[in-house]
Formats: C-alpha cells, sequence, structure tokens
C-alpha cells in the first residue's frame, strides 16, 4: 500500500490575536489571512496590515499573497500586486494595501485581508546566449495579439 505524502505549511502566531489561515470551501486555493488589529485604508496611502503570523514553508515552495477578490469592489488593492513570502523569510508575513477610490476604509481587527496560496518554487539555471528561438509573435509586445 502507498502511503500518502503530506506537504506541510508550518506557522507561528507571534501575537495574541491572531489566527490560523483558514480556506473558506473545500475547493478554495487560497487560505483566507486576518489582521490582528484595526486598521484605516486610504486612497493614496500604503497601509501595512499585520497578520501577526510568520511561517515556514515547506521545502522547494514558497508563499503568494494576494488581496482578497471582494476588495475589488471596494477599490482596495495590494499595493506590490503579489507578496512574495520567500521560503528563508521568518518574519511577520505583512500585507501593504492601498485604496484606489476616493474614501477610506476601516478594516477592524479580525477581518480577513488577504489570501495565501503555497506554489512549489523552481529554480532554473541562468543561461546567457546571443540568439533566441524565433516564434510567430516575435517582439510584438503590449496589445500585439488582440489585432490579428
Amino acid at each position: 500500500m502507498l502511503k500518502q505524502i503530506t506537504t506541510k505549511l508550518k506557522i507561528k502566531k507571534i501575537h495574541s490575536s491572531a489566527k490560523l489561515p483558514k480556506q473558506q470551501t473545500f475547493g478554495s486555493v487560497g487560505y483566507d489571512v486576518y489582521s490582528v488589529e484595526d486598521v484605516i485604508v486610504g486612497p493614496g496611502v500604503v497601509t501595512v496590515v499585520r497578520t501577526g503570523l510568520s511561517m515556514e514553508p515547506p521545502p522547494w515552495y514558497h508563499i503568494e499573497l494576494y488581496a482578497r477578490s471582494s476588495f475589488g469592489k471596494e477599490g482596495i488593492i495590494l499595493a506590490n500586486g503579489v507578496g512574495i513570502i520567500d521560503k528563508d523569510y521568518r518574519g511577520e508575513v505583512k500585507l501593504l494595501l492601498s485604496k484606489i477610490t476616493p474614501h477610506r476604509k476601516l478594516l477592524k481587527k479580525g477581518t480577513r485581508v488577504g489570501q495565501l496560496i503555497v506554489r512549489k518554487s523552481h529554480f532554473p539555471e541562468i543561461e546567457e546566449v546571443e540568439i533566441l528561438n524565433d516564434t510567430e509573435r516575435g517582439v510584438g509586445g503590449f496589445g500585439s495579439t488582440g489585432k490579428r
């Protein structure tokens, strides 16, 4: 009989109000993370939101942090697009949130403020070359595939 191998994300609570990340449904890829304090997210300002957690990804994995999809309708974005938690980082996981709409938003302690996804890391060898293989698209940049 084959033994099932499980992957474990080690998490340490470093704040008394910290909550462990949680999947809201069985099929959810992202685990919700929560704020450990009240914060106000305002337009044009980057707000640091603490989770009260530090993490140790499994070997050959890293963590990606995203804004919650429901924040889109409120104009709240992750200021750096995607947060990357490297395999060797052991500090507190924090999100950088901002608002692209004019009104401030209070996020109360315990609010779901982001989603984390655990991803396999790949480390290809870097090879400098003089020539790359040709493709149909070639050097066509922004919007080039929509012109055909």
